[in-house]
């Protein structure tokens, strides 16, 4: 008995192998089945109340401004006749006023003014209206008749009271037909309800009482200047016209949008079936349930719905609301589909896996051991050991020649770094840490002349791209001569050289980065002055030293970053450009480290605020070997020459030999700013 729970208690590895395996295989085929079912479920929610939601928002708007649209029209009247407060329903000047914006506005079926003495004037668009206009008791309205406009004056004989005329699509007058009183607008729900509220009105559903139409209508009352009411104007919105905007509508296949009422009464479009107004009943007295506007699940009749319900823009006083509704089938189809599949490649490969490892369980057993023997070796760092396995299994094979390279590697490496902190590596690895060291490095710091000036005449928006092309051109040029960019400093760009990576050339590169800014700044700045945009012009200061470089700051945040002196002095050089009008100074540990093709020349020794000693300082105009783009000319190369000429004299202390040298030289460049600092120098002295 002992035996036997001993076999169970220590196994083979090859049972061991299909043991986890298959509990790895199985655990996470039913977490991934079990995470896409759940996450699925989840993302459905999500989606349907953001793609309803968006659905709904984008058909209320629709609505608000279509509704929107017919609310101006008794406005943009309003406004008309504020201006002529005498004009009456009889002023030919409203007439065509009302057949004007009848035949300008495509949605706009009837227009109407009341007067409180009874009169009135209504104008109907027969394309739009569909009703006959009788032109007698017997007769249809004359061929080519496209408005009617009927004209209520109390004030003429009974039985000519009202007078309907009939007029083309050109506006003209094709016939004209009195008969008896029949129309009172007094009595209409448009007048009234604008009467009452003294402002635009929106009337409860209707039937028109000239063609029988139901709908709403849009009225706003008239006052002159004394706050007496001349007349009331307003504009109708049939329901025909509401359900065929909202039929054109689109949501999936199968769902609908309708306007109801707030016990889920269908207003428009009329219902396909008894069961949509079931339907919608039932949404509805669930949404009552959860209160304003919502987004919920409905199952109906074995069928789950997605409902979206929101107020119409006219429910702050009708109570109305859009709702839409689709089969969640409808609109999840082809995620449904997918889940499925997803869940039977799953389950698929969950059974082929299985057979696999059954298969190769064994096969791998044994060089497995040996593998697993030959790391813990290697983690001691014993690598002594050339034992390689012999497997027919290609992972096996390339299991055995990566552990046998790395063995090799590592071998190597410990002939240059100490196998104590090798082995420490290999145990701990290392993650990034606080800290730095110190290293010569070449500093560069860059700054736009007269920025300050610059950004106070340019908005924000003109002033970003100007910074973000200049930018670029400038951090591309860095990059490409090997520099590192450790920040951006307000207009300036600070980088150095010889960092994270040894870079023996440094300064050469640091140098030519700047020559090169230079050059592709010069481009640009042609191009802005053509555009009629300000030029960056750019001062940069360059100094080599020893810094301390490293990650800096704390385990919240850190920088990889150099501080030191020699970071200072190359952003004091920056700014000494201001007082010698130059373009590139370096320092003199700069300057001793540059290739003799560069050429420079001797501006002066300053004296650098935080520095005890005074340092000298060069500035930097091209190279002498041929590179076209940053090749000094033939001027620069011989202002550069005799300019260290007389710089040398004027050092040695030879003043009136330097004296005669420099104004020698302002004859010839009479331009150049040093050359001028030094003359007047001498007429100090």
């Amino acid at each position: 008995m002992r035996r036997f729970l001993e076999r169970f208690a220590v196994r083979t590895l090859r049972l061991e192998i299909l043991t986890i395996f298959l509990a790895l295989i199985s655990f996470s085929s039913i977490v991934i089945i079990a995470f896409t079912y759940f996450r699925d479920t989840k993302a459905f929610d999500s989606i349907f109340h953001r793609s309803m939601n968006r659905l709904n928002n984008v058909i209320v708007d629709r609505t608000s401004c279509l509704l929107t649209e017919f609310r101006r029209v008794p406005e943009f009247i309003r406004g008309f006749i504020e201006q002529q407060p005498d004009l009456t329903v009889h002023s030919k000047e409203v007439i065509d006023y009302f057949l004007n914006m009848m035949s300008q506005q495509e949605n706009l079926t009837t227009l109407f003014m009341g007067m409180p003495n009874g009169d009135a004037l209504v104008i109907d668009n027969l394309l739009m209206t569909n009703h006959p206009n009788w032109f007698s008791s017997s007769e249809l309205a004359p061929l080519g008749t496209v408005y009617t406009y009927l004209l209520v004056d109390r004030s003429k004989p009974e039985g000519k009271q009202e007078t309907w005329n009939y007029v083309s699509k050109d506006l003209k007058l094709i016939a004209t037909h009195e008969k008896p009183l029949d129309y009172d607008p007094l009595s209409r729900p448009w007048y009234q309800g604008a009467q009452k509220t003294g402002k635009l009105f929106w009337t409860d559903l209707y039937t028109y009482a000239l063609n029988q139409v139901t709908g709403i209508s849009c009225s706003v009352p008239i006052y002159d200047s004394s706050g007496s009411m001349l007349s009331i104007v307003g504009t109708d919105v049939p329901l025909y016209f509401l359900s065929k905007f909202l039929a054109a509508q689109k949501i999936g296949k199968e769902g609908y949008a309708y306007v109801c009422d707030a016990k889920g009464q269908i207003i428009v479009p009329s219902p396909k079936d008894q069961e949509t107004q079931m339907l919608v009943s039932e949404a509805f007295s669930r949404a009552g349930q959860i209160g304003g506007d919502t987004e919920f699940y409905l199952d109906f009749q074995n069928k789950k719905y997605l409902i979206s319900i929101q107020g119409f823009p006219l429910s702050s006083t009708k109570n109305w609301n859009i709702i839409l509704f689709d089969p969640k089938n409808d609109l999840f189809r082809d995620i449904l589909v997918a889940r499925k599949q997803i869940i039977l490649i799953s389950i698929g490969i969950l059974l082929i896996s299985s057979i696999f490892v059954i298969y190769f369980s064994n096969r791998i057993s044994r060089p497995i051991v040996s593998l697993s023997k030959e790391v813990d070796r290697i983690t001691n760092l014993d690598l002594d050991s050339n034992l390689r396995v012999v497997s027919i299994i290609k992972e096996v094979k390339m299991m055995d020649a990566s552990i046998a390279a790395m063995r090799s590697a590592l071998r190597s490496f410990s002939h240059y770094v100490p196998k104590d902190i090798v082995l420490e590596l290999i145990r701990k690895g290392q993650d990034i840490t606080l800290g730095g060291e110190k290293k010569e490095i070449t500093i560069f710091f860059s700054d736009i002349e007269d920025f300050t000036t610059v950004s106070e005449e340019l908005s924000v928006d003109k002033l970003t791209p100007l910074l973000e092309e200049y930018f670029a051109i400038l951090s591309r040029t860095i990059l490409a001569e090997k520099g590192t960019i450790d920040k951006y400093i307000g207009d300036g760009i600070m980088a150095f050289w010889g960092a994270p990576h040894p870079l023996p050339n440094h300064a050469d590169e640091a140098c030519l980065a700047a020559l090169r800014c230079q050059s592709h700044l010069k481009i640009l700045n042609e191009k802005r002055t053509q555009q009629h945009l300000p030029p960056f012009f750019t001062r940069i200061g360059i100094n080599t030293g020893v810094a301390l470089v490293g990650n800096l700051g704390t385990m919240e945040r850190m920088n990889y970053t150099a501080i030191g002196d020699a970071v200072n002095l190359a952003s004091r050089l920056q700014n000494i450009n201001k007082i010698y009008h130059t373009k590139i100074i370096i320092g003199e540990d700069t300057q001793s480290k540059l290739s003799s093709h560069f050429v420079v020349r001797p501006l002066d020794i300053v004296e650098v605020k935080g520095k005890k000693h005074k340092t000298k300082i060069y500035e930097l105009t091209g190279l002498s070997s041929e590179d076209a783009e940053i090749q000094a000319t033939a001027e620069q190369i011989k202002l550069s020459k005799l300019f260290t000429e007389a710089y040398d004299a004027f050092e040695q202390g030879h003043l009136e030999e330097a004296k005669v040298k420099f104004q020698a030289m302002h004859a010839l460049f009479p331009d150049d700013a040093p050359t001028k600092m030094y003359l007047e120098r001498f007429s100090f002295k």
